[in-house]
């Protein structure tokens, strides 16, 4: 991996934004962003900042939520088992661990809304008008729990134009298992200029693609349908009203692998498993079924010097998972898990022109969520005792938390070159609790009854944590950030910025047995910041530097097992540091030839974490933090004289070995790893349909992004993958 970071000092730097389009000249596209809940120029917000345009989303063939990753400097992710619930990092910062009442540092946004539940991002991405991702807090109009940054989806909305939009894609997974795809969009006018409608529709299904030797048995394949509606009103010039309604139900054969010290046994077919992974060895059929609803009222009206802006949202998620956590054949620890989130949320804001000289936000905000849980876990010290397993554990929990706020946010034009922009927030988080861990010993014969908890408890009761608990806390804390930036004659545009955000405070999971409470994470952001062009527009280039002080960092980590249970770390690390940078670089040498490159440097470690009465990880880098990542995009179109044009693309991303907890221990980590994608697609001038060949991961870079604990478990990257995608628009 050495030889990623001498390519790096030479090419790294990634698209701010990437397009496809060969006609456009040599001077870049504009493009238009909104993360101060405004239209501006991406070159002219003050901000680390990527944006990534619906068109490239669909040409780079990304899926999923996680798939962001492969064109984000400073921007990693993971998923549990499957693909339901992401794990977003920016700069270091992020989701420690994947229960589902986990309070995310990286906010996640779908059309300004936020989904504050992990089981809730796990969405299928298809039709957007663009990708945001914002690095460093922003607490300011984005609100709490974003110390790391923000994600947000922004789907394509209905308009008054006709457009339509069919893709029907085959893929070879693994060389030998089948992918389908399909996707459908229509857009109209259905009164004319006073209501406009779009539909969309996506179709996924990957076939079983990892034999399980233990069983004798194919698994791997997953399901996904998603759909969405949305309505476009203009009663008169000065109303815009959408409404989206989205629905996105998901099923995964989540893939457990032993990990580095796992004990795997005799395999149904004989033989240790050859370490690639088209191949397991579990005991248990895993799966993952997650269903989303969600649904979004945005109005605004003009009036005579502001514009009033209502975000009325809600959104339900559930989920169900059977998961071998032994990542072996013994019958040693099964999980299932059982969620069901739900998320309403309104926010309204008052906007005062953006041409003026001091111009203004003022808004409010309510969030309020509803939290069921229950986990059920089987598990034992000797799995060859047939009379009895050690213990069998159901953990339900229950929350509501609320969450108000007060912001506003001003930019004055001091003169032509020099804007000062500020802002600041007020929030008051609350959170209600009630649990239970509730302890049994059971007949083995009952195990293969966990996906029925109330059928397998039938043995001895326990005296381990059968008490209810119920609590309550509230916290309140005001955030806000302040930018200074300059506009050379050129067009270049230097910064400086700092930011205070606030991670609320929450409860423990429930499987603790005391009711542990982690208090309110807090960071100090200073960032400095530079973007230019050269080359008469043909070349852009975007550098960051930032220095992160947090304290009282939340902390949720496994760290294996004693005596057959598990080690897991609840709390606040006491102060942390990260400093970093992030260059940027997007080039259009010729008119058809377009280069993006990315590198962002991460140096992350806790100052000060007593972790134990004689265990300190101070000095210890944060879990699932590489030192650097790496991406590159290159995109050609060649004309065929009079016949259509081909198109050329490539993209790809490495990063180095990541510690999955903060102990940094060697049997808990990430590999190193680097995967590249190409394209090679065909459009005739005469008619509307692409046909484009295409491959990911295509060095077949097997790779494992986590190995938990204390290495008994892994979970593998993406497998290589073939096709073809055919695909037309009117």
């Amino acid at each position: 991996m050495n030889t990623y970071k001498g390519f790096c000092l030479v090419v790294c730097m990634s698209a701010s934004s990437m397009g496809t389009s060969a006609n456009e000249g040599f001077k870049m596209e504009e493009v238009i962003v909104t993360p101060r809940k405004r239209a501006e120029s991406l070159r002219d917000v003050p901000l680390a900042i990527t944006a990534i345009d619906g068109d490239s989303v669909r040409e780079l063939g990304w899926d999923t939520a996680i798939d962001i990753i492969k064109q984000a400097p400073g921007l990693s992710a993971e998923t549990f088992a499957g693909k339901a619930i992401p794990r977003f990092l920016i700069r270091g910062l992020g989701t420690s661990d994947f229960n589902v009442a986990q309070l995310t540092a990286v906010g996640v946004y779908l059309d300004e809304v936020a989904i504050s539940s992990p089981v809730a991002q796990g969405i299928d991405i298809y039709d957007l008008e663009r990708i945001e991702i914002l690095r460093g807090p922003q607490g300011t109009l984005w609100g709490k729990n974003n110390t790391a940054g923000a994600i947000h989806f922004i789907t394509a909305k209905a308009k008054p134009e006709f457009e339509a939009f069919a893709s029907l894609g085959m893929a070879l997974v693994n060389g030998d298992s089948l992918q389908r795809e399909m996707e459908g969009v229509i857009n109209g006018s259905l009164i004319d200029e006073k209501l406009a409608g779009r539909v969309a529709l996506k179709s996924a299904i990957t076939d079983d693609w990892v034999d399980n030797r233990f069983r004798g048995s194919k698994v791997g394949g997953s399901k996904s349908f998603a759909g969405r509606m949305s309505l476009f009103y203009t009663p008169n010039e000065k109303v815009r009203a959408h409404l989206i309604v989205s629905a996105n139900d998901q099923t995964d054969d989540g893939l457990t692998y032993p990990g580095e010290t796992a004990a795997v046994v005799a395999t149904g077919s004989g033989g240790p498993l050859s370490g690639n992974i088209d191949e397991i060895a579990i005991s248990t059929d895993n799966y993952d079924e997650v269903e989303h609803r969600n649904i979004t009222l945005n109005i605004e009206q003009d009036f005579d010097s502001f514009t009033l802006t209502s975000i009325t949202a809600y959104n339900d998620s559930e989920r169900e998972a059977l998961y071998d956590e032994d990542g072996g054949p013994q019958d040693e620890f099964e999980d299932l898990y059982i969620s069901d989130v739900s998320q309403f949320s309104q926010e309204l804001r008052i906007s005062s022109p953006a041409d003026l000289s001091l111009s203004w936000i003022l808004g409010a905000y309510y969030f309020n969520e509803d939290l069921e849980g229950q986990s059920s876990f089987a598990g034992g010290t000797d799995y060859t005792n047939t009379a009895e397993l050690d213990v069998f554990e159901t953990l339900t929990e229950s929350r509501e938390r609320e969450s108000v706020a007060l912001f506003a946010s001003a930019k004055w034009n001091i003169n032509e070159s020099w804007i000062l922009r500020a802002g600041l927030r007020q929030t008051r988080d609350k959170e209600n609790f009630s649990g239970i861990r509730q302890s049994y010993r059971i007949p083995i014969s009952a195990r293969s009854n966990i996906a029925n908890p109330d059928s397998a408890i039938a043995g001895t009761l326990l005296t381990v944590g059968n008490t209810p608990t119920t609590d309550s806390e509230s916290w309140s804390e005001p955030t806000g950030d302040i930018v200074l930036s300059y506009s050379f004659k050129n067009g270049a545009l230097a910064y400086g910025r700092y930011a205070h955000g606030y991670r609320s405070g929450t409860f423990a999971p429930a499987f603790f047995l005391d009711v542990s409470v982690a208090d309110p994470e807090f960071i100090d952001s200073f960032e400095l910041g530079f973007k230019s062009r050269y080359a008469h527009g043909r070349l852009e280039a975007n550098i960051a530097l930032y220095r992160y002080q947090l304290s009282d960092q939340q902390v949720v980590a496994f760290l294996g097992f004693d005596n057959n249970q598990p080690i897991t770390l609840f709390g606040n690390a006491a102060d942390s540091t990260v400093e970093g940078a992030e260059i940027e670089l997007k080039w259009r040498p010729v008119d058809d030839l377009l280069i993006s490159l990315g590198y962002a440097y991460t140096d992350s470690s806790y100052d000060d974490f007593p972790a134990g009465p004689s265990t300190n990880f101070a000095g210890n880098k944060f879990p699932r933090t590489p030192d650097w990542t790496a991406n590159a995009f290159l995109h050609y179109t060649m004309p065929l004289q009079q016949d259509g044009l081909l198109e050329f693309q490539l993209d790809w991303r490495a990063q180095p070995k990541v510690f999955a907890n903060p102990a940094n221990t060697d049997t808990g980590f990430g590999d190193e790893h680097s995967i590249a994608n190409a394209s090679i697609s065909y459009a005739p001038f005469s008619q509307n349909w692409k046909l484009k060949v295409w491959i990911k991961n295509m060095t077949n870079d097997q790779f494992y992004i986590n190995r938990t604990g204390n290495g008994s478990i892994a979970y593998a990257g993406e497998p290589k993958v073939m096709g073809l995608t055919l695909s037309s628009r009117w």
